[in-house]
């Protein structure tokens, strides 16, 4: 009897949580019939997005790799990027990492793509935290800054080196903002600058920091970032950064060496571009995604095992 082929696309939170209740429910069988177990992302370990901050700020590695995790055992682990399923044939199409075009076939397929950075249009200027590469962009940007503002005369230029504005006060804005003046500090200490240089400006274009949550958690909040040197401009959105200077939706001009965009997560576009022909249904921890009689599940980043666990029941 042929083995079942169970793909997990996406290696992140979701993913990763669906494969291990998956495994540990069925036990790598079903109606008898043993389970191949595939995990297909594009990058070669798990990123930990939410730490995506550490790397624009110092050298911490933020990839795990894949067979670091206990359930990882017996697993097929391929990088590549998924370009469309064709859900009648049951096969999906991927490209791998040197761009070869590949199909492979599934049994179950488990979607959890996750979400992406929002990016600003490009005419916008600033760089956008979106991912490892940018992060590692940002990281030497304010870097280099520091050390050409070593040798610069002009206070206000100097000045200008060492001021870096954030674009966006979600939980990511506020740790980079935190994360970043203090590590700035810490160069700026050691190439004998003056420390009063440092600026860091976290815009944020409401009213105060997580209005979501009662008031004295934004304002605690608050005072923990200016203890750290962060100051946080409320009611100020970033329009654009253009040759040093960030235009803010209030009309004012700040000088800047660095603009960094972190404004927030959108659903995954990868989703739409498969090719799924989807009628959702919703459910305790993901979406069913029905069509033709097939059965393809798409998880969310916020999944609880413990709910992952009851739908993974229904494969067994």
């Amino acid at each position: 009897m042929n083995n079942l082929t169970c793909i997990i696309i996406g290696g992140g939170h979701a993913g990763l949580s669906a494969l291990k209740a998956i495994k540990e429910t069925t036990r790598g069988l079903a109606n008898g019939r043993r389970i191949r177990f595939v995990l297909l992302d594009k990058q070669p370990g798990h990123v930990r997005k939410m730490l995506l901050f550490r790397p624009a700020v110092g050298e911490e590695e933020i990839m795990i790799p894949w067979m670091h995790y206990s359930f990882s055992q017996g697993v097929e682990f391929v990088q590549g990027t998924v370009t469309s399923v064709d859900s009648g044939r049951k096969q999906i199409q991927y490209k791998d990492a040197e761009g070869n075009e590949a199909w492979t076939r599934y049994d179950l397929l488990v979607v959890a793509v996750g979400s992406v950075a929002r990016r600003p249009d490009p005419d916008r200027g600033g760089i956008s935290l979106t991912n490892l590469q940018t992060a590692a962009v940002i990281r030497e940007r304010w870097r280099a800054n520091l050390r050409q503002a070593v040798g610069e005369t002009n206070p206000k230029e100097r000045k200008r080196l060492m001021t870096v504005a954030v674009a966006g006060a979600g939980i990511s804005g506020v740790e980079t903002s935190a994360e970043l003046v203090i590590e700035m500090q810490k160069e700026a200490s050691s190439l004998g600058l003056n420390l009063s240089d440092v600026s860091v400006y976290l815009l944020n274009a409401k009213v105060r920091l997580f209005p979501e949550a009662p008031e004295k958690v934004g304002y605690k909040l608050e005072r923990t970032l200016n203890k750290c040197g962060v100051t946080v401009l409320h009611n100020r959105k970033a329009i654009r950064e253009e040759a040093g200077m960030v235009t803010v939706s209030n009309g004012d001009r700040m000088p800047v060496g660095l603009c960094i965009w972190t404004i927030g997560l959108i659903p995954n576009p990868q989703l739409r571009s498969m090719g799924l022909p989807l009628r959702t249904v919703k459910c305790w921890w993901m979406d069913l995604i029905a069509f033709k009689g097939h059965r393809v599940y798409t998880a969310s980043e916020t999944v609880r095992e413990s709910s992952i666990r009851e739908t993974a029941k229904q494969i067994k």
